[in-house]
């Protein structure tokens, strides 16, 4: 005769942790305070992110944690402190700050992507963080597919404003890359209605120049002059000119970005086609 084994709920033990939750999180405020304040005062930022940490194993604070021990400490050190927290709580957002790291500062890609196929393999939660960082991945590695991952993005709503502005430019970027400049306007305007943005301006500027329309050219130039560096407007400039295969336009704003302190491993690292035009 067989026996089955009835599991019991035992009634307040959800709404007593829920309660115990709600404290630990309260007793956390005073130092995520102090936090704040250590932006403007004389405070280690590390150990109150430990404490925030320990009492609240909150994912974004121990984003937070992560990133500061890299900076305070080393990338090693974040990798070792990423483990241990991943073992207590294994959340996409962790993932997301030690991935973002070996990016950059460590400049590894493929470092970054490994800890998106170790969250997937993990079956982490919230895993949708990541998309951010596959997108920006895609520009390094092939296995990254740009519109994909944007569509991704975009079909989905609870994401921060970010995420989306940067799909919706990745998906105008390659429509530009496809000579459909009316696609890639549409995605523009719809981008303006939300925000003012240099980039969005840029790309604009890119698709008034692909139509000869000089006059709506003009505007985005000076829009995108005006919130943008010089050295950045330079050598973004640069890269527009040849995306627009006009070479000599480009060399001339490349001439005038070293001008202004640009140096030949920064033009290789914002576009190593650019950095061609030296030799």
């Amino acid at each position: 005769m067989s026996r089955t084994k009835n599991t019991v709920a035992i009634p307040g033990v959800k709404n007593r942790n829920a309660m115990i939750d709600f404290i630990r999180h309260l007793l956390a405020v005073p130092l995520q305070m102090l936090v704040f304040a250590a932006r403007i005062l004389p405070i280690h930022r590390l150990p109150l992110l430990k404490a925030i940490w320990d009492l609240t194993a909150d994912p974004q604070w121990g984003a937070r944690l992560i990133k500061e021990t890299a900076f305070v400490k080393s990338l090693a050190d974040a990798r070792r402190l990423t483990d241990r927290l991943l073992s207590q709580k294994n959340d996409g957002r962790l993932y997301l700050a030690i991935g973002q790291l070996e990016l950059d500062p460590g400049g590894d890609p493929v470092a970054a992507y490994n800890w998106i196929h170790r969250a997937r393999q993990t079956d982490c939660t919230n895993q949708e963080w990541l998309l951010y960082l596959e997108l920006i991945l895609s520009r390094h590695l092939p296995q990254c597919d740009p519109g994909d991952i944007a569509d991704r993005i975009l079909a989905r709503n609870d994401l921060p404003m970010h995420y989306t502005a940067t799909a919706l430019s990745i998906k105008a970027q390659l429509a530009i890359s496809n000579n459909d400049f009316d696609r890639a306007d549409r995605i523009l305007d719809r981008m303006l209605e939300v925000q003012d943005d240099a980039n969005v301006h840029f790309l604009k500027w890119v698709c008034a120049q692909a139509r000869n329309d000089e006059q709506k050219a003009e505007y985005h130039r000076r829009r995108f002059a005006k919130q943008t560096s010089a050295d950045q407007y330079f050598l973004t400039l640069a890269h527009g000119w040849l995306r627009l295969h006009n070479e000599p336009n480009a060399r001339e704003c490349l001439s005038f970005a070293q001008q202004k302190g640009v140096t030949r491993e920064q033009i290789e690292k914002f576009d190593a086609q650019l950095v061609k035009l030296l030799d």
